[in-house]
């Protein structure tokens, strides 16, 4: 891509004002085969980068065609270093001034990703590249090009204008829109490859395009040309190896390794001379000289084969550029990476014990060598103090994990099992059971505040895309073998949709049975083959609800057993949850049938009730587990000093304080089961417990803390219950079909405000029907009333980010912003101050509010590292619940072995 010599696109280029559903911003720069604008896409709401085609390839039949069949097979190229090509489209242009009253025309236009940052190319204009950084960018090249051969995708056009560095070091490979598809090899077309094209295949894209001018473009690119490019004959993939090579000698060196005055000289130094290896020799790595030489062999049977080789080569580099490869063969991929962690970690600690420094060494998991032995390890995960493990998920490879915490506002936390830090995934906010495809590539999760199921490349830097939304509430997805997603959505009837990992419209594949009970379908998991796919029938609470197999191929349903949360393992065993705690059996996964009797698996720990959401485990025997710590209750006051209240640890959530201040309501789980509510007496009374059976979450005083108003699963439908505060009488329905999660209760206790399908509703405390009170395309929660009923603040999503919001009880007015990146806002009791947690839990902030209904500046209080759900008393002091300690991650290796044990006669 070139810039006119003024430093902008030419104005006379740049002519559009739209294209079909394309506002255009700004001319981007100008490459061999089109003019590139940056545009706004109007239906998706991101920028995008417009590469027009010229007239020579939309007036050749031929060619268009072609250029058409090419990007179908290109727009399949998702790979985080490589700049996506989203379509392939043709539109009417809305002429821009001066040409403003020009006639509309058509025109035809790749719709690719904008990529920021600066060029290779622009990079080397600063001197050749530090040898951490040239390793770095260069493995991710390599990563790209990898998938792209993968594909049968041949760049041919590689050079460093076409790699972007953007921020943090990440790589993206640019014009893939030039490359073209592999035509054929000796064995026959490549996977992806187009036949039946009149185009020869040793055409290079850039000099079609730009041959009759013989300006800097063209010098640029055939110095990255292979020998077998410069002559014209038959090219694969090796020629993206050797301008691989030509890019990485220049970003060592700071010199091209073919130049000349003109392109005849260039190309005449490709074919008959050799690079100045005195360049390389005793400044660099040995190891790192030989591949540049293996890439640079100008007989293609003697280059390196595989670019991918190269990527291995370049990360041992990286870790270790001073010593050579052992002799003998070592492990590769993630075991290999893990296993060269450990031994780097056991050094350290014994060292460490030498020198008797009392240090701790927090390990990363690693991979065991030795076979059959089970091995475990733990870890805590610092991220997530004061939050706990929602759900949790590993890729199949061993080489990933990725956690969801329970805090809505947490971005999902990644974490590379041959490295000891955590990553944050921006654009991930609000995610939830996350899971993997299968090739380790691609990071699935739903989000909560958008109802939608959404992917990122698990090498990071790529973009967050979306696959499917207004999904309403999810349970749990699988990535099938054949590119599909099962899921459970709310939207789908609650049963199990299927979706491409593309894209595109879902397909119902499930809906529950409400004559049997069955509330949804969760959990599922597609069966090895594909054939098949396990799922949860949920009947209200985990001990009502059951395993079921449904064939894809017939559609035939039938259930297994009593339990949860079933996975198959390559072992030939099912294993699920009963009470919480993990059972096996052995499974027929080509016939979906359970083939003998269960047994209850010992080393598995649940984490509460809702603990089979934080297990997974990998095919050759990784299995990772997230053990919450019991929490505790504090009082916290306006100064941020704490006074533990005299109660047992356990597992504490939604604590709520009583009008009055003299009791505490809150749901504990006991045990791993489902979750009741309890009250205490804060004077040192017994504790009481309000409900026996379903899973009760989220207690609410009445004003006169009488009655507490609560949320509860059970016989199929999850809505509102009410039952008196001191534990006697029967429980009563307020709401006969499903309502969602009590928030608060007005001053007068006439109304409950609801969390219902990303709406807020008002419930009738005392019979009546329920209305909405915040209903819009987004997602409202957490209304709260002002002390004097005049006002409400709540919790908005439209902008993708929380912020809170106030209005009048009444409905009447105008809402106001009264606090952006903010959670859980509630009043001051005294109703004159609005108190907050920053999305991310950092701190407690409060604002003045005022009776006309502006709010003062904000002002902190206090850290906050807490659990999200918090209250506060009359006295001003709040309520939290607090976990001393971080939760822990539970590594197991080889566990199936103890699995094989449990069924010696298998």
């Amino acid at each position: 891509m070139t810039q006119s010599p003024s430093g902008s696109t030419s104005s006379r280029r740049f002519r559009w004002a739209r294209l079909g559903d394309y506002d255009v911003i700004e001319p981007l720069g100008e490459g061999g085969m089109g003019f590139v604008l940056r545009a706004l896409d109007t239906r998706l709401g991101r920028q995008v980068a417009l590469k027009l085609l010229p007239e020579r390839v939309t007036g050749d039949a031929d060619w268009l065609a072609r250029f058409e069949r090419e990007a179908r097979v290109l727009a399949s190229l998702n790979h985080p270093n490589v700049a996506t090509l989203y379509g392939f489209e043709e539109a009417t242009g809305v002429p821009a001034p001066p040409a403003g009253d020009a006639a509309p025309t058509r025109q035809r236009f790749l719709v690719m990703e904008v990529v920021e940052g600066e060029t290779l190319a622009e990079r080397l204009k600063r001197g050749p590249l530090a040898l951490a950084e040239c390793l770095e960018v260069f493995i991710q090249i390599a990563h790209g090009l990898d998938a792209a051969h993968e594909k049968g995708i041949v760049h041919r056009d590689l050079k460093p204008a076409n790699v972007k560095v953007g921020a943090g070091d990440r790589v993206k490979i640019l014009d893939f829109g030039l490359a073209k598809a592999v035509l054929g090899t000796p064995s026959g077309p490549a996977p992806g490859a187009i036949s039946g094209s009149s185009i020869d295949a040793t055409e290079s894209p850039t000099l079609v395009a730009l041959a009759a001018t013989q300006r800097g473009e063209i010098l640029g690119t055939a110095a990255y040309m292979s020998p077998e490019q410069a002559r014209g004959t038959a090219v694969d993939k090796r020629t993206d190896v050797w301008a691989f090579g030509c890019c990485l000698y220049e970003s060592l060196t700071g010199r091209a390794a073919f130049g000349g005055d003109s392109v005849a000289d260039i190309l005449a130094a490709v074919l008959r001379e050799e690079p100045d290896w005195s360049a390389l020799a005793g400044r660099v790595p040995v190891r790192l000289e030989r591949l540049v030489r293996r890439c640079l062999e100008k007989k293609a049977a003697r280059r390196l084969r595989d670019i991918g080789d190269a990527a291995l080569e370049l990360e041992d580099l990286l870790r270790n550029p001073d010593q050579p490869l052992p002799a003998a063969a070592a492990p590769t991929g993630p075991t290999r990476r893990r296993a060269l962690l450990l031994g780097a970690i056991a050094a350290a600690i014994a060292l460490l014990a030498g020198l008797g420094a009392g240090l701790a060494l927090r390990r990363a998991p690693v991979r065991t060598t030795v076979a059959g032995s089970v091995r475990r390890f733990s870890e805590t995960l610092p991220a997530a103090r004061g939050s706990s493990i929602h759900s949790l998920a590993l890729s199949d490879d061993g080489r990933f994990l990725a956690i969801a915490s329970a805090d809505p506002g947490r971005p999902l936390w990644f974490r590379r099992l041959d490295q000891t830090t955590v990553e944050t995934l921006p654009g991930t906010e609000q995610g939830e059971f996350p899971f993997f495809s299968p090739d380790g590539e691609w990071l699935a999760f739903f989000t909560g505040f958008e109802n939608a199921l959404k992917k990122m490349p698990t090498s990071g830097g790529g973009q967050v895309v979306t696959l499917a939304d207004g999904l309403k509430r999810n349970w749990g997805g699988s990535w099938g073998p054949d590119g599909k997603i099962v899921f459970h959505s709310q939207s789908g009837g609650e049963g199990l949709s299927r979706v491409s990992a593309l894209g595109g419209p879902t397909e119902v594949l499930t809906k529950p049975d409400a004559a049997a009970d069955e509330n949804s379908h969760r959990w599922p998991q597609v069966l090895p083959g594909g054939a098949g796919v396990l799922f949860t029938v949920w009947k209200g609470s985990a001990d009502a609800s059951s395993i079921a197999y449904l064939s894809l191929a017939t559609g035939e349903k039938r259930d297994l057993l009593p339990g949860t949360f079933a996975r198959y393992l390559p072992t030939g065993h099912l294993v699920y949850f009963v009470d919480s705690r993990m059972m096996a059996a052995p499974f027929d996964a080509a016939r979906g049938e359970v083939t003998g009797p269960p047994v209850p698996v010992q080393s598995v720990e649940s984490a509460g009730p809702w603990g089979y959401r934080t297990v997974a485990s990998t095919p050759d025997g990784l299995q990772v587990q997230a053990q919450r710590p019991a929490s505790r209750l504090l009082w916290i006051d306006q100064d941020g000093q704490e006074s533990e209240i005299s109660l047992p640890r356990g597992s504490y959530r939604s604590p709520s304080v009583s009008p009055d201040g003299t009791r505490i309501a809150l749901a504990l789980a006991e045990g791993g089961r489902n979750a009741d509510i309890w009250t205490f007496d804060l004077d040192g009374g017994s504790p009481t417990r309000v409900t026996t059976r379903g899973e009760n979450m989220s207690p609410v005083w009445t004003p006169d803390g009488e009655w507490l108003l609560f949320w509860s699963e059970r016989d199929g439908i999850r809505t509102v219950y009410r039952k008196r505060s001191d534990g006697t009488g029967e429980e009563e329905k307020l709401v006969d079909g499903e309502q969602g999660r009590p928030v608060a209760v007005s001053p007068d206790g006439d109304w409950l405000t609801t969390n219902h399908r990303d709406d807020i509703w008002l419930v009738p405390v005392h019979g009546g029907e329920p209305k909405p009170f915040v209903q819009t395309p987004f997602v409202e929660g957490g209304a709260n009333f002002s002390p004097d009923g005049q006002w409400v603040v709540y919790q908005g999503f439209e902008t993708g980010n929380s912020t809170h919001y106030l209005r009048r009880a009444d409905g009447s007015g105008t809402r106001v912003s009264v606090a952006g990146d903010a959670a859980n806002a509630h009043w001051a009791r005294n109703g004159r101050e609005l108190l907050y947690v920053e999305q991310h839990g950092t701190a407690m902030m409060a604002r003045e509010f005022r009776a006309d209904g502006s709010v003062g500046p904000a002002r902190k209080l206090f850290d906050f590292p807490y659990h999200f759900e918090w209250d506060i008393a009359p006295d001003g002091r709040f309520l939290v619940v607090s976990e001393r300690e971080a939760p822990r991650l539970v590594f197991v290796e080889n566990w199936f072995q103890e699995l094989r044990e449990m069924f010696p006669m298998q």
